[in-house]
């Protein structure tokens, strides 16, 4: 009798489950789970892939090129018009970056961008393994970036840094890391203590990978909605560049002719899911304290997935704010970053 009953429970309990699994089952057809996971990509958990890939961001290489002036002495001394230059390249880094959470709720994520917190020189991927090491020539452009912005200031002003920089040379013979890292000269050092804005070293690589604070605070969550997902509400508790914000003190424009300001835009490191080709995409770059307008260019396939290739569209550039530099004129497709690596 009790084998009966137990052989009778036994069968009660796997049509039970049978029932119930068939149930979930029709239940799960209805479920959208490509509609759920988006839910929680743009929730932005902790300890979700999405959050620990993206902590672990940006890494990459950076490539430099220097060009050295081979007619040096012909050009000083008049028998040459023009300088020759050989480029010399490339100088490779690699850099690795991260972001760090400073703050995080349902909507919003503040975090601080270290976008250079690792940099090393990568010897194989370079011209040559001892490049840093090799002596080159160079204009002294702090001599002439001195000269160029001081050329409107007073008399008293331009007879100072003319006794101040008597003996600078015009040409600069130095290694190659010297240049890159350690660009600095006594009578830069003078001038850096008394005219404001001039900085002491002005190595390329020194002031470009310099650590820099970038506070973002994007949107996150539900409530945001899918396509506002890791927009910029602030940048350091600024909706604009304020490097850039002087150049509209002289300018009849705002700020929608000048890319500095930062509404609607993503901060480059993650973007909405679904994009669509046809939707306009600003970044920003902090490196050159603007916005860019991104340009759906083709479809292309990564790792089996399907994905659209953007690219940057800067037709804006030369009817925009940053299409001069001191009043001068610059090329189709440049624009002027100096306030942003320079600026005190």
């Amino acid at each position: 009798m009790t084998e009966n009953k137990c052989f009778w429970c036994k069968v009660v309990t796997v049509t039970l489950l049978g029932a119930m699994s068939s149930i979930l089952f029709v239940l799960s057809l209805k479920v959208d789970y490509q509609w759920v996971l988006t839910q929680e990509h743009i929730r932005f958990r902790k300890g979700f892939p999405t959050q620990g890939n993206w902590i672990s961001s940006p890494y990459g290489t950076l490539k430099s090129y220097l060009f050295n002036v081979t007619n040096g002495e012909a050009f000083l001394n008049g028998t040459d018009s023009k300088i020759n230059v050989q480029e010399i390249g490339p100088i490779v880094y690699r850099i690795k970056g991260r972001n760090e959470i400073l703050n995080q709720n349902d909507d919003s994520v503040t975090y601080q961008k270290l976008r250079y917190d690792e940099i090393e020189f990568d010897p194989d991927a370079s011209c040559a393994p001892d490049i840093l090491n090799q002596t080159v020539i160079l204009p002294n452009f702090i001599l002439f970036g001195t000269a160029a912005k001081l050329h409107d200031w007073v008399f008293l002003v331009r007879y100072a840094f003319n006794a101040i920089t008597v003996k600078e040379p015009a040409l600069i013979k130095q290694t190659i890391n010297y240049f890159l890292w350690n660009f600095t000269t006594p009578a830069l050092n003078s001038l850096s203590s008394y005219v404001p804005n001039i900085v002491s070293n002005c190595g390329m690589l020194h002031n470009a990978l310099k650590k820099k604070e970038e506070i973002y605070n994007v949107k996150i969550g539900t409530k945001n909605g899918i396509e506002n997902f890791f927009k910029v509400n602030n940048l350091n508790n600024k909706t604009y560049f304020p490097e850039q914000s002087n150049r509209l003190k002289n300018s009849k424009h705002d700020y929608q002719y000048c890319p500095i300001d930062l509404a609607e835009t993503f901060d480059n490191s993650l973007f909405t899911p679904y994009l669509d080709p046809l939707r306009e995409i600003n970044i920003i770059a902090g490196e050159a304290c603007r916005t860019h307008r991104l340009n759906y260019v083709d479809i292309v396939k990564h790792l089996g997935f399907t994905g659209y290739r953007f690219a940057i569209n800067d037709d804006s550039v030369g009817s925009s704010c940053l299409d001069n530099a001191m009043g001068i004129k610059l090329h189709k497709g440049m624009f002027d970053v100096s306030k942003c690596l320079f600026s005190k």
